[in-house]
């Protein structure tokens, strides 16, 4: 039932997926009304609050905390160490931080990859293009020929 959720790649990455929800406010829009919550699909599955909670409850009851044994002075001298029950503030940030990334991890993973594609495409694009650029102004100024062998000729 969750349009996004059944829809292949290209259709996720083109927002395809939403053409219907499109089509029914263009047709409610056309005849002087709007869309009402009725009218939008259903939130997916793995989104759905109670889901991400038990995933999130689960990533934070896991996290093993790291064990720092606490030195202190008695009265007489002598060094104790102690370990103590309750979690610093710096521990319970460790703890939170764990939970985050390990309920959001693909999103993460995922939006990380595919913003260094979009980085490396931004970058490259001009130095493709001027490279382009630059075979055809070097066949227009004469520097590579007909009579060059073809690796160089054809290197466009």
């Amino acid at each position: 039932d969750d349009p996004e959720m059944n829809a292949n790649i290209f259709s996720n990455l083109t927002f395809l997926w939403m053409q219907p929800l499109f089509t029914r406010a263009a047709y409610l829009r056309k005849h002087g009304r709007w869309l009402e919550q009725d009218d939008l699909p259903p939130v997916a599955s793995i989104d759905r609050s109670e889901n991400v909670e038990k995933v999130f409850e689960h990533a934070y009851a896991s996290y093993v905390p790291s064990k720092k044994k606490k030195r202190r002075t008695t009265g007489e001298g002598s060094v104790v160490e102690d370990e103590s029950a309750t979690e610093t503030p710096e521990e319970l940030e460790r703890r939170l931080l764990f939970a985050l990334v390990a309920t959001c991890k693909k999103f993460i993973i995922v939006g990380g990859f595919i913003r260094f594609l979009n980085s490396v495409l931004s970058f490259s694009f001009p130095i493709l293009l001027n490279l382009v650029l630059s075979y055809f102004q070097d066949i227009q100024s004469g520097k590579i020929t007909k009579e060059d062998p073809p690796a160089v000729y054809y290197k466009g």
